[in-house]
Parts: structure tokens; sequence; C-alpha cells
């Protein structure tokens, strides 16, 4: 995943896009919540620095996935990362 960013981060400069579009992830069967959540937490923040770096911010989208589920979750996984590099990305629906 930090390969995409740092590419997708490449390729924003290049056309001066200022936002890199990203989701938080998904939610394995197989794996506990928290852990996910967690690791997700941790990569966004080292994507956080990459894109930060390269002068972009990534827009968490608010697409349901089966890691954040609702927007509490949304907010409290923006408040966990933490970074001034990763802005919420809510889609217009209208």
């Amino acid at each position: 995943g930090l390969k995409l960013v740092r590419d997708g981060c490449r390729v924003a400069q290049a056309y001066s896009a200022p936002v890199l579009l990203v989701l938080a992830g998904q939610q394995e069967a197989q794996t506990d919540y928290t852990r996910s959540y967690t690791t997700s937490v941790e990569t966004m923040r080292e994507a956080a620095r990459i894109a930060a770096e390269a002068g972009i911010t990534l827009g968490v989208e608010n697409v349901r996935t089966s890691l954040l589920g609702s927007p509490g979750e949304y907010a409290r996984y923006l408040a966990d990362v933490d970074h001034h590099a990763v802005q919420a990305y809510l889609e217009d629906t209208v």
C-alpha cells in the first residue's frame, strides 16, 4: 500500500493535483478488527509522512468499507491518524 501511495504522490505532483484519494482499507474475515484498525492507522501515518514530503494531501474517502462502517468510526480514524496531510474526503452524492 505504501508503494502505491508513493507512486500516487509522484503522479499527483506531475499533474499538480493537491490531493490523492485513498481508502482506509478492508476488514478481512480471518483478521481481528482491532488488529486491522491499528495496522491501518499505523500505515496511514507512514503514508501521511510520504505525502507530506511530496506536498500532497491524502483524502480518506467516506465510502462504506468493512473497516470503517459508521461516521463515528470514520471520525475516530481520522483523529487517531492525527496528521495534517490526512484529511476527510467527503463524496458529493447530490
